[in-house]
């Protein structure tokens, strides 16, 4: 089942290229077929078209992810000191890998990025608490960004950020969110019933707590900005642009790995 699970994720998400490509390509083949099958072609196209424009527009990317969104936001100063919180969760959200021959550099993303800023702004606002980093790396990853975890790379910036590297613990072997939450609660050992924070971004947060939930543990959230503005404002918000095209994509795809992730019972209502 996980070699479709991977297929569906690079390739079947609606608002990607590839998507993009593989639905048009077998829309314009159709329509060298007889009338019957042109016809639904065309359709296909103009639909397709359609599609991709309103996802394109940063009015409609920004109700998807108020979709999700809502109702997380960053935790207050006043909400972390009535919760007598111990230990700060922060969720990776992907490496940004670059190679030129046998050389390489890797950068945090968008979002694991946000994600650190916001766990250390916690810290800050907590006093000395634990700071789990969560992320590991799938099939060859690792030996494409140097052999680095996510985690590990979420460490160094946390300790550049004023984060003690002797206050962070690393969970370097998760490969999805399903993974983050079994582990995490194996690394609070005996007391996972102690209060304690994640981060994640706005549009994740709704599957990273129902996830942390089905394995018996109750989060309190506290959501990373996010990644960028794909609003807009005014007549720009009617306007197609490439930047609110992957906002919609994002968010499309989470809603499917939310479905992915009822269909396994990994996730549980509040």
């Amino acid at each position: 089942m996980e070699p479709v699970v991977e297929f569906i994720k690079a390739y079947l998400i609606p608002g990607s290229f590839p998507f993009l490509m593989i639905a048009a390509t077998a829309a314009v083949f159709g329509l060298f077929l007889r009338n019957r099958w042109a016809d639904w072609s065309r359709r296909g196209l103009a639909g397709l078209l359609m599609g991709y424009w309103v996802l394109s527009l940063p009015a409609c990317a920004s109700r998807l992810e108020a979709s999700l969104a809502r109702p997380y936001a960053p935790l207050e100063a006043s909400q972390a000191r009535d919760a007598g919180i111990s230990t700060i969760v922060i969720l990776g959200g992907g490496i940004e890998t670059y190679r030129d021959g046998q050389q390489a550099l890797f950068a945090l993303s968008d979002s694991t990025a946000l994600r650190v800023l916001e766990g250390a702004r916690l810290y800050g606002l907590i006093g000395d608490p634990w700071v789990i980093a969560s992320g590991g790396e799938e099939g060859d990853s690792l030996a494409e960004n140097g052999g680095i975890p996510e985690s590990q790379a979420m460490r160094q910036a946390l300790v550049s950020l004023g984060v003690p590297a002797g206050r962070i613990k690393l969970e370097s072997s998760s490969t999805n969110t399903r993974d983050e939450a079994v582990n995490v609660k194996a690394m609070l050992g005996e007391n996972p019933s102690e209060p304690f924070v994640l981060v994640t971004s706005p549009t994740h947060m709704r599957r990273a707590l129902a996830s942390f939930r089905a394995v018996g543990l109750e989060p309190i959230p506290s959501v990373s900005a996010q990644q960028t503005n794909a609003s807009g404002g005014g007549l720009r918000a009617l306007l197609p642009t490439p930047d609110a095209l992957t906002h919609s994509t994002i968010v499309l795809r989470e809603y499917m790995a939310l479905a992915y992730y009822g269909i396994r019972s990994w996730i549980s209502s509040p």
